[in-house]
């Protein structure tokens, strides 16, 4: 399933040398779409990017999914 969306992730973006209050600002987004706001022309699915918790666009989504038993 890639190339339709960009996938929320729970991680957090951060950087080496990051200043303290921006950390935790930014939520990791993954995989995306072939085109964006994000000027983004190719993204395969390990692809990663950053984006404020509060952004809401139709091409950012999230992926339900069970721990197999």
């Amino acid at each position: 399933m890639g190339h339709n969306v960009w996938e929320w992730t729970a991680d957090d973006w951060e950087y080496e040398g990051m200043p303290k209050r921006d950390r935790k600002r930014f939520k990791v987004i993954r995989g995306g779409l072939y085109q964006s706001h994000l000027k983004i022309d190719f993204s395969p699915t390990y692809a990663r990017n950053f984006i404020t918790p509060n952004s809401r666009y139709n091409f950012l989504g999230f992926r339900c999914a069970q721990d197999a038993h």
